[in-house]
């Protein structure tokens, strides 16, 4: 998928796989990234994970999942859930509710 991803998106850096990332930066050089994001969403995935180690505002999408199962157990974290909606497919999470989060997370406390 990363050629597809590349031609999708030619901008994005993907620290993973970008050849200009040092060698065996990894996951580690993904959680120094992350931790110069103001905030970040994710799936219900590792990805969100290596984000919320970062140690910054999460906010966390969850299909068929459970939130309370799988949540990052470390950081400032928001989930959605699909169940909020009346499903179990993520696609039912409305965009205006993730910016919504992303406002609350970016409002100074």
């Amino acid at each position: 998928l990363l050629a597809e991803i590349k031609s999708a998106l030619p901008h994005a850096l993907l620290p993973e796989y970008d050849e200009l990332a040092p060698r065996g930066g990894g996951v580690l050089l993904s959680i120094a990234l992350a931790r110069q994001l103001h905030c970040s969403v994710a799936n219900d995935s590792g990805g969100g994970h290596i984000l919320a180690a970062g140690g910054r505002p999460l906010i966390s999408l969850y299909g068929h999942t459970s939130a309370a199962k799988f949540r990052p157990a470390y950081g400032k974290h928001h989930a959605i859930s699909a169940a909020e909606f009346g499903s179990e497919q993520m696609e039912a999470i409305q965009v205006e509710t993730v910016t919504q989060a992303i406002d609350s997370m970016l409002a100074p406390c």
